[in-house]
């Protein structure tokens, strides 16, 4: 019996070692996360996956190094000094993105990104006058954005920002500082004067949870049909009391009430010195809002009025609220799953979903490595790091 017994336990340590644990990619996964997209990272991944990367389960503190080495980024990308620079993305034809790289930068701390959108005029609407309104946007915020060491970049459109172009233009000026610079992935504004600020109000609601703040100056049309987007967006709207586009001050001013009334984060300026001007003095508030509050992508209350797909932590059809209580999501509205982390909920406990009143799901959720990765390859963005989706049948 006692022969057995020796035999039954080697056996048992020989299978507990074949199980694949955190421990045997954890030494891969810096140089999967400094790596860039394609070949080299597809390579690192195809060693993880022959040490068991798809039958690896996190605890929790497994899964928050994890976040951190994410969220660290690759201290190893461009170390420019600092200084201003030009490149040219594809739009649908050749748009000119204008690019400042703050003195002092340091690659080994990941750095807030401004993304300025420059007004519309008659000269706005050729490639060269485009360009030049979004080389100027750039230089007025570059100052205030030097102080914080962030990026700022000045795409240029000949068109409205919410069109398909501007918005274009907008994707890839984050695509390019993202992939040439550690850029933190919660610190990213878009901030705008004039034809700018009525970008921001036009699609900002719709991609809120690709923002950390939105700053609309002098600019902005009634987005009250849409604003309920921006629970988790925080906004720094600057008007001027002499500005003579009167309607753009009504609207502000209805936008930021508002917002106010859903208790929702808001600063609202207006400016009786002021008129139709790019009000610099008020950058350095918008910076330090920058600082202090990053994007929420788990905030514990969400609405969507319009949209699908992903939204934070759930995939809708179209509108919906959700909420977080405990260890409970209840979600009302259409909606297909529901992204999780233990900064949302205790993962180590059963997890319930209700949606329409009815339990969709309740029990344990594994942390998988597997999912965090390909979820971070898929969106391209370092901040979304969940432990696991759950999907509601």
């Amino acid at each position: 019996m006692r022969a057995i017994a020796v035999v039954l336990l080697v056996v048992a340590g020989l299978q507990e070692k074949k199980q694949p644990r955190y421990k045997d990619v954890e030494r891969m996964l810096p140089a999967y996360f400094a790596s860039a997209p394609g070949k080299p990272r597809e390579a690192i991944l195809e060693k993880m996956r022959k040490a068991g990367l798809d039958g690896i389960v996190l605890t929790k503190a497994e899964a928050q190094a994890v976040e951190r080495m994410a969220l660290a980024g690759n201290p190893m990308l461009a170390t420019r000094k600092g200084g201003d620079y030009t490149i040219q993305v594809d739009v649908g034809r050749k748009a000119d993105v204008h690019v400042h790289v703050p003195g002092g930068w340091k690659p080994q701390t990941p750095a807030p990104l401004v993304i300025a959108l420059h007004g519309g005029s008659a000269e706005t609407t050729t490639a060269q006058g485009s360009s030049k309104a979004g080389r100027d946007e750039m230089s007025y915020w570059s100052g205030a954005c030097d102080s914080i060491k962030a990026f700022c970049v000045g795409p240029s459109t000949t068109g409205f920002w919410s069109d398909k172009a501007g918005l274009e233009a907008i994707w890839k000026s984050i695509e390019h500082a993202r992939d040439n610079f550690n850029i933190d992935p919660n610190r990213i504004a878009v901030v705008g004067h004039s034809m700018g600020g009525f970008g921001i109000f036009d699609f900002g609601p719709d991609h809120a949870d690709r923002f950390a703040l939105a700053a609309p100056f002098v600019g902005g049309a009634d987005a009250t049909s849409k604003l309920k987007n921006c629970r988790a967006l925080p906004f720094y709207i600057v008007i001027g009391t002499n500005d003579p586009m009167k309607y753009i001050n009504e609207a502000c001013r209805k936008n930021a009430k508002f917002l106010e009334d859903l208790k929702y984060d808001v600063t609202f300026r207006e400016r009786t010195d002021q008129g139709h001007d790019v009000i610099a003095d008020e950058f350095p508030a918008v910076m330090a809002k920058l600082q202090k509050s990053p994007r929420d992508l788990y905030a514990r209350k969400l609405t969507r009025v319009r949209g699908a797909g992903r939204w934070y932590w759930v995939e809708s059809d179209g509108a919906v609220e959700a909420a977080i209580e405990k260890n409970t999501i209840t979600i009302e509205g259409s909606a297909g799953a529901v992204y999780v982390s233990d900064r949302m909920l205790d993962l180590d406990q059963p997890v319930k979903v209700v949606a329409g009143g009815e339990t969709k799901f309740e029990g344990k959720v594994e942390r998988k490595l597997a999912f965090m990765l390909a979820h971070l390859d898929e969106t391209g963005d370092r901040g979304r790091v969940f432990a696991n989706r759950v999907e509601l049948k």
